[in-house]
């Protein structure tokens, strides 16, 4: 657990972070709008880190899901939920985090739900 929480750490940009300090969010002060995302590869907020974190948090629970399937040999039920589950978490927050990498990369071809 705590070897996935340093590669978790370090992969949502929480140590860029810690070098830059950017803010926590922005505020457009035309609109008056939240921001959690900042526009571009070259930037990112707090709340973007916490976003990203959370969600390839939830990826690394679904392969575990998927891969502790197996330990019920006798219970086909439950090993069937165990693998369905994984894998459509594992598709629908990988989709979330394709979305976010083209909402920042304009032009990135792929996308799988969003």
């Amino acid at each position: 657990m705590i070897i996935i929480s340093f590669i978790l750490i370090f992969i949502s940009g929480q140590m860029w972070n810690q070098i830059r300090g950017p803010p926590l969010v922005h505020r457009n002060q035309q609109t008056g709008q939240i921001g959690f995302f900042a526009g571009g590869h070259g930037y990112q907020f707090i709340a973007e880190t916490y976003i990203v974190f959370s969600i390839y948090g939830l990826i690394v629970l679904g392969v575990i899901l998927m891969n502790e399937a197996p330990k019920y040999p006798n219970d086909s039920g439950m090993k069937k939920m165990l693998a369905v589950a994984g894998l459509a978490m594992v598709t629908f927050f990988f989709s979330m985090i394709l979305s976010i990498f083209r909402s920042k990369y304009q032009g990135y071809p792929y996308s799988l739900f969003f």
